[in-house]
């Protein structure tokens, strides 16, 4: 039912009490909004029309559906009183309903689905009718389940991933923005597989990074939350893509001359750049760069003026950027394009219509888990069921990826040549 308008129908079948038979005498309707008092229909005195067949029909005045939840009862002399409830949406809920597309097989069960499956289980009002605390709360469950999946052996690696990037001559480090982890970099024009060094090694054999050459490793150097840091003491500006971005806030954390521990605060101004501490312009290292709302534009943060050097960007509907950073040994001394095997960083279930990394056929594992965690929020007795199906899904899913690889014996297996990491002019394996 839509909230607040008049116009619309409400029905009930009405029996007799007596014979048993559909009822034909007169039916006064009774409405009853949010629990509050029951109140004879405003409409011609709560007379029902008598439709036949004992379906007893009313229309109700706009008033009367102005509630979050309805109940119309249908009585008359000798007939067994009939009852039937509504939620109400707002007239935009349903505009976005009627316009919405129905998600075709294979496109994987969304955020709003899964909580429609929750709801189910939980005997819950479904969304987009689900109050707010319970909504956020099972969000909240879903996610953190998705994030301990995504983490267990076997499971992890559904978050692999391979990108590219180039060397820059002289240049030793270098970062990639929303990853979690460097599993391999290789390159093809020296047909060369970079192994990882330890940073103690790094700066043991290679204090000075003007040395230059053709890498042979790669060191990572932790994360960070800007893909470079100033290059001296300097002021930081930010602006966006965007000139609707006049709302959010900025904040940055980071060492200033002196190492001073420095936070700063700005209001976005749209496409200008703006200081981000008009006080403040020594910066030398940015810790952390985040908003308090995601915006609409890209937000960059520039050294010393709006058109100085990129230090991060946020992209779109995110409220920060994360980077990893790595060096490369001995630094470049020229332009080489490498393949990196990455783990994704894990993105929650933001939106209604997102959906899970996880294979179609087990998103329900979610909906087990966020279920488990409920029950044991409510201290319900069917947290050890729940707990239990969610364990033995987990191990289906885990022994699923498993099976899809192809093996055969050790003594039959092909003896693969690895390239040889002294260049393409070695023999292989060397």
């Amino acid at each position: 039912m839509i909230k607040n308008l008049g116009g619309q129908v409400v029905g009930a079948e009405v029996v007799n009490a007596v014979t048993g038979a559909a009822f034909a005498g007169t039916v006064t309707v009774y409405v009853t909004g949010d629990g509050g008092t029951q109140a004879i229909g405003s409409v011609g005195s709560g007379l029902a029309t008598n439709e036949g067949n004992g379906y007893y029909t009313y229309l109700p005045s706009q008033a009367e559906t102005n509630f979050n939840t309805v109940g119309f009862t249908f009585t008359g002399t000798n007939a067994i009183p009939s009852a039937i409830t509504y939620e109400t949406i707002t007239a935009a809920q349903a505009a976005a309903l009627g316009s919405s597309t129905i998600t075709a097989i294979g496109d994987g069960p969304t955020r709003i689905e899964l909580l429609a499956q929750l709801a189910y289980r939980l005997n819950k009002t479904p969304p987009p009718n689900m109050d707010s605390a319970t909504q956020a709360r099972l969000v909240s469950y879903l996610n953190q389940r998705q994030r301990r999946l995504l983490t267990l052996p076997g499971i992890a690696h559904m978050r692999e991933a391979t990108v590219t990037f180039s060397s820059v001559a002289s240049q030793p480090n270098y970062t990639l923005a929303n990853i979690a982890k460097i599993s391999r970099l290789s390159e093809t024009t020296n047909t060369r597989v970079l192994y990882e060094m330890s940073q103690q090694d790094y700066r043991l054999v290679q204090p000075d990074t003007t040395i230059t050459g053709t890498p042979e490793a790669f060191v990572w150097t932790g994360r960070q939350a800007v893909a470079t840091q100033p290059a001296d003491a300097s002021a930081l500006f930010v602006k966006s893509s965007s000139a609707a971005d006049i709302s959010a806030t900025v904040y940055v954390e980071g060492i200033v001359t002196g190492g001073y521990r420095q936070t700063a605060s700005v209001l976005l101004t749209g496409t200008t750049a703006v200081n981000v501490a008009s006080t403040v312009s020594t910066w030398l290292r940015v810790d952390k760069f985040y908003l308090s709302a995601a915006c609409v534009g890209t937000i960059t943060l520039t050294e010393d003026s709006g058109g100085g050097t990129t230090l991060a960007v946020i992209p779109i509907g995110y409220l920060r950027t994360g980077y990893t950073g790595f060096a490369l040994y001995p630094t470049p001394s020229s332009v080489i394009t490498y393949t990196v095997d990455v783990t994704r960083e894990i993105t929650d279930l933001a939106q209604d219509t997102d959906t899970t990394v996880l294979p179609d056929d087990f998103s329900d594992v979610l909906v087990l888990g966020a279920l488990a965690d409920e029950y044991q929020h409510l201290s319900d007795d069917r947290w050890l069921a729940a707990v239990a199906e969610y364990s033995q899904r987990v191990k289906d899913l885990q022994y699923w990826l498993a099976e899809s690889a192809i093996g055969r014996p050790l003594s039959l297996s092909r003896r693969w040549a690895r390239p040889s990491q002294l260049g393409s002019y070695f023999p292989a394996g060397s």
